[in-house]
Parts: C-alpha cells; structure tokens; sequence
C-alpha cells in the first residue's frame, strides 16, 4: 500500500473481480490471481464484497465451506 499506485492482489480470476472491483483497473495475474490497482490507499474499503468472496473462495478450496 505504500507504493505510488497502490494494488490489492486476491487469489480470483480477473472475470471474477471485475464486478466487485467497485470500478477499479483489474489485471489477470499468474496461477488465476488478480491484481486491483487502486489510486489510493484508503479505497481499500470500497473493496469489501471482493475481499469477502475471495475469503470464501479460500475458504471453499481448503474444504472449509460454511
């Protein structure tokens, strides 16, 4: 986050982000994870329904669905 243009990598396929990335530039990465770039640091809160399905994609690939 303390980078000149800040970015959040999860472990979902960019099609998969791009609807929750609240409007920010999503980039496919290696082994299906994306990359959100932000302009900010303090955007990280308009992130919270991509971090919550990306919880739970960990969540499911581990055998821990609730």
């Amino acid at each position: 986050m303390d980078r000149k243009t800040p970015s959040v990598s999860v472990p979902l396929a960019a099609e998969q982000v791009a609807g929750l990335a609240s409007g920010h530039d999503v980039t496919s990465g290696p082994l299906g994870w994306s990359t959100i770039t932000l302009d900010n640091a303090s955007q990280v809160g308009e992130l919270a329904e991509m971090f919550r399905a990306s919880y739970a994609a960990v969540r499911k690939a581990k055998g821990k669905e609730q």
